[in-house]
Parts: structure tokens; sequence; C-alpha cells
């Protein structure tokens, strides 16, 4: 086994065929999970080249690895290979090349037309009479073979369609680079752009070539690698770039120090709540960073090339104060997830977030909010409008809806404004949203929204969050501690099931029993027990429950409900406003906030 790295000018300016082998699954990459992050990974080398002006060395881009396993050929015949891994990398790189190849063609630019053919062609007196080896990839799927043979050559017609991935892939890059090269403002400036990208394609992408010895099995191999075999993470990959660029190969103390924090911790190798994806707590950490750091949406599985990318547009960056920053920030992540200490107000406003709302996008909020080292009063300040913000939203109308595009919006915003002003710049950011999705409830709007409907905004750990703070806010300082309040369940005082125990009068019309049925999903009756004295509860008669949980129940949420001798629509209402009263004053209005209250 031989391992070397090629640029593309060194694997494909040869002439050579590299054959896709039937074991291999057909041509399967996508636009948003590969062709999108490598054409941006394209354009950012062919930008830094421009930036360089052709004068500076532009730091290169590794792009993963390939197996190869040599095939014997005859004279004169091209040289051939069997793809045993990366066969989508390579036909993908192909149909890339082919489509700029294809745009320089159109605007007459024949010299660099000619070199970058030698890139997807091979030559005539090298195809010993099989026409197949025309192309430096041979495809073993027939829809593939065809389609790539017509993108390669160009002869596939537009009635063709996008049927096929390959001939997908060939034209979203043909746009891609026609599009790029448009903006080119003068002829000289389209002519450095286009050296620039050629530049970017023949010498700046690396790939890890790994030829097999001939008495490999190959197939064997393929399955070794994409079955059997452990998928590097994204944290992973960020290690090794923080490791090479630190140069800490004979440096094992300074390995530790610079990344052993998360390696020692087997917590950062816990497995995350998102069902989705398949991520461990220090890839979201990552993730989170980025976002924080960059002020834009960086995809979970694109948090690696993006700190690449991050790396080589800071000047002189240095790795170390890198890391450095990352490990501070991983300290406040896992604090901010913590929730261990239940009198801390800051605790208790993330638990509140996090835990019972499950909104953990804001996590790139509170990792630069730290970062920025604002004093722990204007942090606290920052932490309550957010809070007061999203609860007020999740309870008027959709939480999730169009937020992490709002607080990447909010970073750049709290980049441009001193820290010292980033309370009075979040206050005013979300009291300026005027959307419904996004607006900032007043009192009134709050107000009407939690009395006049059904309370099914949210879900279930949701309100009974919202619940267990309208009873913290009941208490006060001579009031027993509430305590653990898991084994707490929302009950609702008037049941679901009410037909048996809460009959209506004979005389109700239609509209009566509507009324009833809206208001059973109330606020006003909704209320606070066990688990335990839920299940007791259940559908049982007024006089029954009030009895029950005057026995049981030491809540204050209860008080009002036990003073009443009949549940009906109306007392369900007049709690409903006293409720919302309460919630109000817990999670404050924009104005309160702008007025330096």
């Amino acid at each position: 086994m031989d391992a070397k790295i090629l640029n593309l000018q060194s694997l494909f300016g040869d002439q050579v065929s590299y054959q896709i082998p039937q074991f291999q699954r057909p041509y399967a990459w996508k636009e948003e999970g590969q062709w999108f992050p490598l054409w941006e990974d394209i354009r950012n080398l062919a930008e830094r080249h421009i930036a360089a002006g052709g004068q500076g060395k532009v730091k290169p881009h590794f792009m993963g690895a390939i197996v190869l396993q040599h095939r014997p050929s005859a004279i004169g015949e091209v040289s051939k290979w069997l793809v045993v891994d990366g066969q989508q990398r390579l036909t993908t790189l192909q149909l890339l090349i082919k489509a700029v190849q294809l745009v320089f063609q159109q605007s007459n630019d024949d010299a660099r037309f000619e070199r970058m053919r030698d890139l997807t062609e091979n030559s005539e007196s090298h195809l010993a009479a099989d026409s197949d080896n025309q192309t430096k990839i041979r495809q073993s799927n027939t829809n593939d073979q065809r389609a790539f043979q017509d993108a390669i050559r160009v002869t596939f017609l537009d009635e063709q369609g996008d049927y096929w991935p390959i001939t997908k892939a060939f034209r979203y890059f043909k746009r891609k680079a026609e599009c790029w090269l448009s903006k080119a403002k003068t002829p000289e400036d389209r002519m450095r752009w286009s050296d620039a990208l050629e530049e970017a394609f023949a010498k700046s992408l690396l790939i890890a070539v790994i030829d097999l010895d001939e008495e490999e099995e190959p197939h064997i191999i393929f399955e070794t690698l994409n079955a059997r075999g452990e998928v590097l993470r994204q944290s992973d990959l960020v290690k090794n770039t923080v490791m090479y660029e630190a140069d800490v190969v004979d440096h094992a103390d300074k390995a530790r120090q610079l990344w052993g924090m998360f390696d020692l911790d087997q917590w950062w190798r816990k497995g995350t709540s998102e069902s989705r994806l398949d991520r461990i707590e220090l890839d979201r950490l990552l993730n989170h960073w980025m976002i924080a750091t960059r002020r834009t949406s960086v995809a979970p599985d694109r948090t690696a090339s993006d700190f690449r990318v991050y790396l080589d547009s800071v000047a002189d960056s240095d790795i170390e104060r890198v890391a450095s920053r990352i490990r501070k920030s991983g300290l406040v992540y896992k604090d901010a997830l913590s929730f261990n200490d239940p009198d801390s107000f800051v605790q208790g406003m993330l638990r509140r977030l996090i835990g019972d709302m499950g909104i953990i996008t804001i996590m790139p909020v509170i990792l630069y909010l730290k970062d920025a080292q604002i004093p722990e009063k204007r942090y606290r300040r920052c932490i309550q409008i957010l809070e007061s913000y999203l609860v007020r939203r999740m309870l008027y109308g959709n939480i999730t809806q169009g937020l992490m595009n709002l607080l990447i919006s909010l970073l750049e915003k709290m980049h441009q404004d001193r820290p010292t002003d980033y309370e009075e710049t979040m206050a005013k950011f979300f009291h300026s949203q005027t959307s419904d999705s996004l607006v900032w409830p007043t009192d009134g709007m709050l107000f009407t929204r939690l009395t006049d409907s059904r309370l099914r905004r949210g879900t279930i750990q949701r309100r009974k969050m919202v619940l267990v703070e309208i009873e913290r806010s009941l208490r006060s300082d001579l009031t027993e501690s509430l305590g653990d309040v898991k084994n707490l369940t929302i009950e609702h005082i008037m049941p679901r099931q009410w037909d048996s125990n809460w009959p209506l009068p004979y005389s109700a019309s239609p509209e009566d029993r509507e009324r009833r049925e809206d208001r059973v999903h109330f606020l006003g009756n909704m209320t606070l027990v066990t688990g335990k004295l839920n299940s007791t509860l259940s559908n049982a008669s007024w006089q029954e429950k009030k009895e029950t949980l005057g026995k049981h129940s030491l809540l204050r949420l209860n008080q009002g409900p036990l003073s009443q001798t009949e549940w009906n629509e109306g007392t369900i209402e007049r709690r409903g406003q006293d409720l919302a009263s309460s919630i109000i004053d817990i999670w404050k209005p924009a104005d309160y906030f702008l007025s330096g209250r």
C-alpha cells in the first residue's frame, strides 16, 4: 500500500482512466450536502488567489482521500486504475472541471479551455480503439455511464432535462461558475478571476491517493471503508486541524493543553437529544461557536470545513489563541447546560429556555455575550431580555420559525455596537420585529391571546414551565421551598372528559356545549398537581376534586380554585385573567427594558 498527496493537475493530467467497479453504488451526491459545499470551497480558494494578486502563496484545500488499485493496460493505452473508494468525489470533480471548462469556451478563452480539457479527456492516441477510454473516469452503472459521457463530451440535449444526478451536477456547477465570473467588472478583472479559478482547480485542491497492492481484494476494502469503518465526527476534524496548525506532533503536553479538556472529560462525547443528527456535545459546541464567531449560519456537517475557512480568513490567526477561546466557550456551554444551581437567577432562565423550552439555538448568543466579557449584571439583563421575548413569543405564536436567522441577525447587530450597549441593542432589535411570527407581544396583545383562546401553544413541558413560574411568583420569602418540580403535572380542573360528572343543564344549547369544550383548554382551567394526585383526581366532580386538592395540595396556584364554591366557564375565565396578569408581570414587555427599569 502506498499513499501520496496530489493536486488535480497531477491526478488528472496524465493519460489515465479511473474505472468505477460494479460493487460501487450509482452516483448519489446532491446539492445541499456535497455540490454547494464543494463550490464554496472552490470559490473561497479562487477569491483568496485574487486577494493575493497572484503573488502570495494561498494555502491549499484538502478534500479527502480516494483508494485506487492499479490494473493492467495495453502498450500505448491509458494507465488504468480501479476506484476502490472515492468514486463520488472523483465523478463530481470531473463534472465541476468540465462545467468550468465549458464556461471558458463560451467566453472564447481558448487557451484555458484546451488546458482544462486535458484534465477531463485523454488524447486520441491513447484510446487503443476503446472509445470509453476517452473520459478520465469510466462509469460501471449504465445510466451513470451515459449521463457522464454526455456531460464530458457535451452531447446531451436540453430535452433530456435534469433527470440524472450527474446531469444535474454538471448544470449546477456551470450555473455557479457563470454567475461568479459574471461579477468581474472589466475584461482585465475577468482574466484575473479566470486565472484564480484555474489555479484553484489545478493546484490548490489536494487529495490523498492510496494505492493498494494488486493482491488486495478491492470489494473487501470498500466494505470496510464504507460500512464497518467509524465515520470521523466534525469535532474530530476540527481537532485534527488544530493539532496540525499548532504542530504538536512531538509535544504531548502542548497537545493536552490545547485539546485535553475535551479528550479527558467524557461528557463531551455524550450524544445530544437531536434525533435527526448523530451528534455529540462537542460537535454541537463547535457548531454554536462557529455561528457565534462568524455570525452566519453554519450547517452541522460543515462545521469543520467552515472552521478551516475561518482560520484562513483571519490575518495572522494564532491557533493557540483560537483554541483558548474554544475552551473558554466550552466552559460556558457546559455550565449553561448543567442547571446545577437552583437559586441562580441566570441558571433559572437558562433552564427554562434550554431545558424546558428546548431552544438550544440561543447558545451562540450566550457564547457571544460571554466572549465579550461584559459585567455579570449586564449579562443577566441580556438573558432576561432574551427569555422575556422568547416566552412571550411562544405564548403568542410560533417560537421556532425563523429563530436561528433572527438570532444571527442579532449577533451581527451586536457586533456593530459596543458591549456596554448590548442590553439596549437586544431590546431595540427584538422590539423592531414587526411580522406576526417575530413580534414581541405587548401586554395587551398577550393578555388578549391568553384569555380569549385555548392554551395550545408550545409543548406540555413548556406549558408546565409557565405554570411553575406562576407558582414561584405567588410565593414570598416566608413561604416554604417549592422543592423539586419534576413530579408535577398539568391538571385540567374541569376534565377534558367532563360529560359524566360535569353535566350541562338540560336546557343547554349547542353553543353552550361548544363554549365548555373551549374553556376546558383555557389557561384558567389549568393547574399543577403531583402525578399520583393527578391520577386520583381524574374525571371526578368539582366537589370531589376540591376536597382532594384541599387535603393534599400545598401549592399556592391551587389556593384560588379552592376558594370557589363552583367551577364553571365563568370561573375559568376570571382565573385565566388573573394568571395572564401574573405571566405579564413575570416576563416583561419591550417597553420595560427600553425604559431602563
